[in-house]
């Protein structure tokens, strides 16, 4: 994520890494209740990482002793190993979930993007997108402060069907290394479980909206709706 050097707010983006990766060590530690609190803890900070549970058990699968479980069945015959902190961090989750609908508005996500960007736009335009974010890791060329990244709108759009294209084939290619080299597997599950959240809707942090209410919520809620009035006039204004 580039916007964590180029923007001083991505700080977040840094800190929530921090502690995913503390609550996933503990994970393989088997240190269950240091997990779930570090978990707490990236949670608050960025909702990507509500996908720490599903990242554990691709690494649990991954990794698994073939000779215990040699296919998929016999893994998921052991499931009373995973239950306890699965439904640890499940629980974390929920409470998550619950603490985010208490304390965001129903409009927060609609600040994130312009009115007329439907899920189905969203989501074509991600799959181009993350194959930016790969080219950008491997060669940080082009990089600028305000990235204006185009919107897929339809699905014949080379931009579209070519980035699912590869994708596919990314995908298909780590599960096939999977046995032999489950770290290609493993990083590619990485990969695509944490930005699946901001794949099909961009999803606005509790962090960044509830601490600008707490300083002064008046200009905050001011702040969000002049927003919104701007994304709806954005493209009236391009006509």
């Amino acid at each position: 994520n580039n916007q964590a050097l180029n923007y001083m707010w991505a700080r977040s983006a840094l800190l929530c890494t921090f502690f995913y990766v503390a609550a996933f060590l503990m994970l393989v530690r088997g240190r269950h209740g240091r997990a779930a609190l570090l978990h707490v803890m990236a949670l608050m900070v960025k909702a990507i990482a509500f996908t720490l549970p599903a990242t554990w058990l691709a690494w649990d699968f991954l990794y698994r002793d073939r000779t215990r479980h040699p296919r998929l069945r016999d893994w998921l015959a052991d499931w009373r190993r995973l239950a306890k902190p699965v439904l640890l961090l499940a629980v974390v989750n929920v409470l998550y979930l619950a603490l985010r609908h208490y304390q965001l508005p129903p409009w927060a996500n609609d600040t994130t993007h312009e009115v007329w960007v439907t899920p189905w736009i969203w989501m074509m335009s991600s799959w181009s997108a993350l194959l930016h974010y790969v080219r950008i890791f491997f060669w940080p060329v082009g990089m600028t402060v305000d990235t204006d990244f185009p919107y897929t709108t339809a699905f014949a759009e080379p931009r579209a069907w070519g980035a699912l294209l590869v994708l596919s084939a990314w995908a298909a290619a780590a599960l096939a290394a999977a046995r032999r080299h489950p770290h290609v597997a493993f990083a590619s599950a990485w990969f695509f479980l944490t930005l699946a959240p901001g794949g099909q809707e961009p999803v606005a942090d509790t962090s960044e909206i509830t601490e600008a209410l707490w300083l002064d919520p008046e200009d905050a809620t001011d702040r969000c709706r002049e927003k919104r009035l701007l994304l709806a006039w954005a493209p009236l204004e391009k006509r």
